[in-house]
């Protein structure tokens, strides 16, 4: 019996009612100049026509695989680590179902990998598109570190790279296994993970977008009930950075700091509740922005003014490329 060879770099795609982008997403992938690849698709029990679009893609290129799971588990965790679990190569990279890549993404990454072998993984900058607004308010808030080496603080503000550019050497997923499947951690998983590997091995980067990265238009304004949520999740995924000894006491404090931070800027711009106690938790934890110093000196002006007065410093900082 003869066995396919084994491809140089493995890509999984976890998929969820992806029909309107996959044909694209897939020619992205398909027009890499490297083409010695494999792609996973997993579809995660879709209810349009992503697993028939999946199958009918595969069936044309035998590098690609469609794996049904049936019924929807709801966790892009286990549908990627699903998709981890078959994948062969001696790379390993990670796409969304609607993200695109540049033509030469996994030329770029390989080679950066090539030459520096003290390195374990790459990621690239992105370009996000789709809808205007968010893609404007994307391109203005992430894509801002571009040092060659990845370094562990970036991961105390957030995550330091995006999903589908990131490319890794087998020898990670190896050590790491795969993504953490606690419901609780719902879109914190590949944090966490990615945490995780930036603990242990050394992460390049590539700063250049090339990778384009979806963003959805989203309603003109966000329920009490999903800013508590993601307040909830981001102190599942604190404790557990800590359960896996990601943080050093320093890094969770400051870690804290950003959390508390995190709760006084959606009180007071989102919800209109008290959002003093939770700035001043912020910056008697020691690890606070110039932001939280700043709001913390302002506090005492009535809740509009100190919006606006934040607003407009932010706006002087973007100008001032600080």
């Amino acid at each position: 019996m003869t066995h396919a060879p084994v491809p140089r770099v493995s890509i999984v795609t976890p998929a969820y009612n992806a029909a309107a982008f996959l044909e694209e997403t897939a020619a992205s992938v398909q027009a890499q100049t490297v083409q010695d690849w494999e792609w996973i698709v997993v579809d995660d029990g879709s209810d349009d026509d992503t697993l028939a679009i999946a199958r009918r893609i595969a069936e044309n290129d035998p590098r690609i695989r469609a794996i049904a799971l049936g019924t929807n588990t709801g966790l892009p965790a286990a549908v990627r680590n699903r998709g981890l679990a078959e994948a062969r190569g001696a790379f390993i990279a990670l796409l969304d179902a609607d993200d695109q890549w540049r033509p030469d993404k996994l030329a770029r990454q390989i080679a950066e990998l090539e030459a520096h072998p003290e390195a374990d993984a790459v990621c690239t900058l992105y370009e996000p598109f789709g809808d205007p607004d968010r893609a404007r308010a994307a391109a203005a808030l992430m894509n801002h570190e571009t040092s060659a080496t990845v370094r562990r603080e970036e991961m105390l503000r957030h995550c330091p790279w995006q999903t589908s550019t990131l490319l890794m050497r087998r020898v990670c997923y190896e050590a790491l296994g795969g993504f953490d499947e606690s419901p609780a951690l719902f879109c914190g998983d590949d944090y966490l993970y990615f945490a995780r590997l930036l603990h242990r091995f050394t992460v390049r980067r590539i700063p250049e977008p090339l990778v384009r990265y979806r963003v959805a238009p989203v309603g003109v304004s966000v329920s009490s009930a999903t800013i508590e949520r993601n307040r909830e999740r981001g102190w599942h995924l604190y404790e557990a950075m800590l359960r896996d000894g990601v943080l050093n006491p320093e890094e969770a404090r400051r870690k804290r700091s950003a959390l508390y931070f995190e709760e006084a800027k959606d009180n007071l711009f989102h919800l209109g509740r008290p959002f003093r106690g939770a700035l001043w938790r912020s910056v008697r934890e020691g690890g606070s922005t110039l932001e939280a110093r700043a709001a913390l000196a302002l506090c005492w002006l009535p809740a509009p003014a100190l919006r606006w007065t934040l607003k407009q410093g932010l706006a002087w900082k973007k100008r001032l490329g600080l």
